[in-house]
């Protein structure tokens, strides 16, 4: 059974889709605050979840169009949010390549061992590389992993094993 607040929000997300300005601002009055304690559920930093909000109704306003009329509007949008948690979490916490950091150090001096390394945790997989250059490159706790990660500690402390061993195995 659908809501009268689910009705709500499709006739707006309809009408600001077609272009209706003030059905935009209504529809973001109806919305954000609930896309946002979304937000917050999913990832622990309060201006990343500021950010992915805006960009989720960026992309709505964008490409609307795209949105399937037979289906509530509510649940696109959230599934909007999603993704950009997760794109922004990427592009936010973790380097795409160990070697886009190295080109944006300055004045960066490296021993033949440590190019190595680099060259080593490249050929990882991206978890493994995420995990490792998280923890040892920029610090961060396994804590602070997990909840980007979206995993429990445990089994952050596990991967983060796990992706040493391979390491290791490349670098022999």
């Amino acid at each position: 059974m659908t809501s009268s607040w689910h009705r709500k929000v499709d006739r707006l997300f309809k009408k600001a889709t077609a272009g209706d300005k003030r059905a935009c601002g209504d529809l973001y009055d109806a919305t954000a605050m609930h896309l946002l304690a979304m937000a917050h559920c999913l990832c622990n930093d309060g201006f990343l979840c500021e950010e992915a909000v805006a960009e989720t109704f960026l992309t709505i306003f964008r490409g609307g169009s795209n949105f399937d009329d037979s289906k509530h509007a509510y649940p696109w949008m959230t599934g909007i949010l999603r993704n950009k948690i997760r794109q922004l979490t990427d592009k936010r916490y973790f380097p795409q390549t160990i070697s886009e950091e190295l080109e944006m150090a300055e004045n960066a001096v490296f021993r033949e061992d440590d190019i190595d390394l680099y060259a080593a945790l490249n050929a990882l997989g991206k978890e493994d590389r995420y995990c490792l250059v998280g923890y040892y490159f920029y610090g961060y706790s396994q804590k602070e992993l997990a909840a980007a990660a979206g995993i429990t500690v445990s089994a952050m402390s596990k991967r983060i094993r796990a992706a040493e061993q391979r390491l290791k195995k490349l670098l022999q």
